[in-house]
């Protein structure tokens, strides 16, 4: 093929994409098309906010006070820590060695502990509204007026919650659970 029929040909596939993007209803898909992905692209609020942020490390440093909104401590080591009165709200604690570790008065609002270590894990006083939780919820050492408002629990946990000393301690947290 030649060179000037070569830049024919281009020439005549330019002219037919021109010629179908101009068509009304092709200008209508491509509306439709920028409709659906401005809708899409919204922000989006991820757990962790995209980073790796404590995943799989050891900690060994206080969380006492702070605030660690949607963070990711899945998998992590952390145990014996003082996590008192700091706020996780939203955080991934999945698979997370939290044995040891105190959340007096935090706020675990949303937060995902599935399958965490919570062996003498002290929970009083904590907010735990709508957090997600598995069977290991039953080894934690106290929840004395913590607060589980449609919290995610297995059922058959839930039964021997309301049997704990320290739930039937505290009102406020036989009601939220709720215990019969």
């Amino acid at each position: 093929m030649t060179i000037p029929a070569r830049s024919r040909r281009s020439r005549l596939l330019l002219a037919l994409i021109l010629g179908l993007l101009a068509r009304p209803c092709f200008l209508a898909r491509r509306g439709l098309l920028v409709a659906a992905t401005a809708t899409i692209s919204q922000p989006v609020h991820a757990i962790s906010g995209g980073g790796k942020d404590y995943a799989s490390s050891t900690l060994t440093q206080s969380f006492k006070g702070g605030n660690y909104d949607k963070k990711d401590f899945s998998g992590c080591v952390a145990n014996n820590l003082d996590f008192t009165e700091s706020t996780f709200r939203g955080c991934r604690f999945y698979k997370a060695d939290l044995g040891g570790s105190n959340f007096e008065k935090s706020d675990l609002t949303g937060a995902s502990l599935e399958g965490a270590n919570l062996d003498d894990v002290n929970f009083d006083g904590a907010n735990l509204e709508g957090a997600y939780f598995t069977n290991t919820i039953l080894q934690a050492k106290s929840l004395k007026g913590a607060l589980f408002t449609e919290a995610l629990l297995p059922a058959d946990a839930v039964q021997k919650l309301c049997e704990r000393p320290d739930v039937q301690a505290s009102e406020a947290t036989r009601e939220s659970i709720p215990c019969p």
